[in-house]
């Protein structure tokens, strides 16, 4: 008969005094072990635990569920109410479960239940637990905890030790992410003292942990096609043996930390310096670079740029860069044209196809000496007004974009349009 009275039933008569505390406790553990829907019985367990008689038998059942029931969830909130509710009986039952228990459900319960306490019992288990961590992981204790967090956030509900890192001398020195539909990096991977190699490619982030910071030994990082909707304010400097970012097809970027441009010009300009660039535009192909994901090859002033594929920028005789040339790459885009590139006051011709381009800025007429802008296969839905203000360019090609009307200063301009 009591396997048919609801939960909410309970609660209410418990309230209005119609069933006594020990009473309500039969009732749910009944509803307990006659359902099997696992988020009905730990709603169920939850009550239980708020309503406890603190006795021998209710202990049992509690440890009996901890140790025994095929729910994760379960056993995970059984912990919860032994270690609050029986300080002085949990250790046992915890111990057993810490020596024994492989799922990350439980395993990151007790690890946030026992690391956050300053009961010496408590410490004394968290040692256990993270002694055997680290024999599972076979890392150090701080990276230990990162795995667990991030196995608990690829796989809540799986069993440790899935993911299989580079390590080097108990240490990991290598991450790979890709397609791992990971939507937050957890904040412990600044523990990761050791990491040179950490790949992000394809997943669900939307920003970065601060601690990332602390990574000092990283020298690649690849940011490509996440969820972006900016640079994630972080203090990029920081990362001073970075070799290589990338950051392309992301959302276009509306404002650059000026943290980010420290690490540009920190870590990825002294190639371009060096091969005529001047100091003060080398900023801005260290920054394409990033974009883009790979370093722009300088070709001479009468060579033609590559048909099919380039990455590449062009310079006058006095170092200053007169010609951008990105398209070919589909899966490397820079998704928009950069502010920065209107610092270039001497640039001639500007080639951004296939670049997911959908709108051309307004900052565009800043680029007075701009001669030959193309954006062919992208996007762009109409030529805004901003371009009669370029009044150098002689040719523009907006071939194979969404453009359905030409606006009359074009038509009545020395401009050849192409679309």
């Amino acid at each position: 008969m009591s396997r048919s009275i609801p939960l909410k039933k309970i609660n209410q008569d418990l309230i209005n005094h119609k069933i006594t505390k020990e009473e309500a406790n039969t009732l749910l553990i009944s509803l307990i072990e006659s359902s099997n829907n696992s988020k009905k019985r730990v709603r169920c367990l939850e009550e239980f635990g708020k309503i406890i008689n603190l006795n021998k038998k209710n202990f049992e059942i509690l440890e009996n569920y901890l140790i025994s029931d095929e729910s994760p969830q379960v056993r995970s909130v059984s912990a919860k109410i032994l270690f609050f509710e029986f300080p002085d009986l949990m250790i046992n039952p915890l111990k057993w479960v810490i020596q024994n228990e492989r799922s990350l459900y439980v395993i990151k319960t007790l690890f946030e239940l026992l690391g956050s306490s300053n009961n010496k019992i408590a410490h004394a288990l968290f040692e256990i637990l993270s002694s055997k961590l680290t024999e599972i992981y076979n890392v150090k204790v701080p990276e230990s905890r990162f795995l667990l967090d991030l196995e608990s956030e690829l796989q809540p509900h799986g069993e440790m030790g899935f993911f299989k890192p580079i390590i080097k001398c108990k240490s990991i020195i290598a991450l790979d992410f890709v397609s791992k539909k990971l939507e937050k990096l957890p904040v412990s991977v600044g523990a990761l003292s050791n990491l040179e190699h950490l790949n992000l490619w394809d997943n669900e982030l939307t920003s970065l942990p601060k601690s990332i910071e602390n990574l000092s030994n990283l020298k690649f990082l690849y940011l490509d096609w996440n969820k972006f909707e900016n640079i994630p304010n972080i203090q990029w400097n920081r990362l001073i043996s970075l070799e290589k970012l990338s950051y392309t097809n992301n959302s276009p970027i509306k404002q650059v930390p000026k943290s980010f441009l420290k690490l540009i010009k920190q870590n990825f300009i002294d190639n371009y310096i060096n091969e005529g660039v001047l100091p003060y535009e080398a900023p801005i192909l260290g920054f394409l670079e990033v974009l883009i994901g790979m370093k722009l090859r300088k070709i001479q002033k009468k060579e033609q740029q590559s048909k099919l594929y380039a990455c590449e920028y062009r310079l006058n005789t006095d170092g200053n860069i007169i010609g951008i040339y990105l398209y070919g790459y589909h899966s490397f885009q820079i998704n928009h044209i950069p502010e920065l590139l209107c610092l270039l006051k001497n640039l001639e011709e500007l080639i951004l196809r296939d670049q997911n381009i959908i709108k051309i800025p307004v900052f565009i007429k800043n680029l007075s000496t701009l001669k030959h802008l193309d954006l062919v296969r992208n996007k762009i839905e109409f030529i805004p007004e901003s371009i009669k203000e370029l009044k150098s360019l002689e040719f523009l090609d907006l071939g194979e974009n969404r453009i359905k009307t030409i606006p009359e200063f074009i038509k009545k301009s020395r401009i050849d349009l192409w679309f």
